[in-house]
């Protein structure tokens, strides 16, 4: 009997799904052609791609940011340093899923992704194919040991999926050219400037790739509790933080979120 997936059982129908869908590695349903089409979507992706290598040993990248927050590093309360998921760092990622009980249950951070395939994809499988391919992104946060404890999933618009697709669609904000889908922290990890750090690692990788306007949902925790394992997209309040503003609402606590982010000067 087929284990239910609590991500696709919260969010149900997602935005965005393509007509035609690519499903990875020896997943049933694959086509010949599959491996070729992950190639030919988005040219955002291979600036991506271009920045990451399997060539180098890994290294731990220095932050821009601390993770407390826009402040000093000698005023910082705990360091991490930001990585990008690429082939290079695939194990560390692996490594703290498997930490996590492969995340919500198994989805291995997959079904956001516009070539995963409810029902036919196997999570893992098509992560891996994506993120060999470098149409997987996301920055990895790493902790004074070498591990990871966190990431923040981003992307071209046109490569992810949000929650709230019903509602999304009903009025949808201004042509985004990326997308912030899912951050999560290691269980053990919460409530020390993980997702922050997540979050600020990923809007520079998206400053690196040229920039522009960035878009997700998320959900404001102000005058309620709101369990950590549920928020797969940081709170509303965290985003607001870190530049971005309130559009719309599209569930009862959740809301599109949005704000520009410039490259860096030449």
């Amino acid at each position: 009997m087929k284990v239910p997936n609590p991500f696709e059982q919260r969010y149900g129908s997602q935005v965005g799904a393509p007509s035609s869908r690519v499903v990875g590695g020896s997943v049933r349903g694959t086509s010949k052609g599959s491996s070729a089409r992950l190639n030919t979507l988005g040219a955002k992706d291979e600036r991506l791609a271009a920045r990451s290598t399997t060539a180098t040993p890994p290294t731990r990248l220095p932050l821009r940011r601390v993770a407390s927050g826009w402040q000093t590093p000698s005023v910082v309360r705990s360091m991490y340093t930001i990585d990008r998921l690429d082939a290079r760092t695939w194990e560390s990622f692996v490594d703290l899923v498997e930490r996590n009980n492969g995340i919500y249950g198994g989805c291995w951070c997959a079904p956001n992704h516009v070539e995963y395939q409810r029902g036919v994809s196997v999570p893992r499988t098509v992560k891996e194919q994506l993120v060999m391919n470098g149409r997987a992104h996301a920055s990895l946060v790493v902790d004074q040991d070498g591990l990871a404890q966190g990431w923040c999933q981003y992307g071209p618009a046109n490569s992810l999926h949000l929650k709230h697709a019903r509602a999304y669609a009903k009025d949808p904000p201004l042509p985004a050219q990326w997308r912030i889908a899912c951050i999560f922290v290691d269980r053990r990890h919460r409530g020390q400037g993980v997702a922050r750090a997540a979050l600020t690692g990923a809007l520079d990788q998206i400053a690196d790739a040229g920039g522009g306007r960035v878009e997700s949902i998320s959900e404001t925790t102000l005058g309620r509790e709101a369990q950590g394992r549920f928020l797969f997209s940081a709170t509303v309040e965290l985003f607001e933080e870190l530049g971005f503003s309130r559009v719309r609402q599209v569930g009862k606590h959740a809301w599109i979120v949005t704000r520009s982010v410039e490259a860096p000067a030449t």
